[in-house]
């Protein structure tokens, strides 16, 4: 998952996360999915890139999530 990831990462456009938070949403996603059943719908908080829920979708651990922040990135 984690080279996948780097890969769509690298080919991406803007905006998008710099390479420590993509590292960090990657560590916190497999801490967090290890101890977490799956669940309908997840709230990402604070989430401005909205990486991490993201990531929940995209390996089937929610069918919804919400971002919520006040930041958004700029294009």
């Amino acid at each position: 998952p984690c080279g996948y990831m780097r890969s769509t990462w690298l080919q991406a456009k803007h905006p998008k996360p710099n390479d420590k938070e993509l590292r960090e949403s990657i560590a916190f996603f497999k801490q967090v999915q290890k101890v977490m059943p799956k669940r309908r719908v997840i709230l990402d908080v604070c989430g401005g890139h909205g990486l991490i829920a993201g990531l929940f979708l995209s390996f089937g651990h929610c069918k919804r999530a919400v971002v919520l922040d006040t930041f958004r990135p700029k294009p």
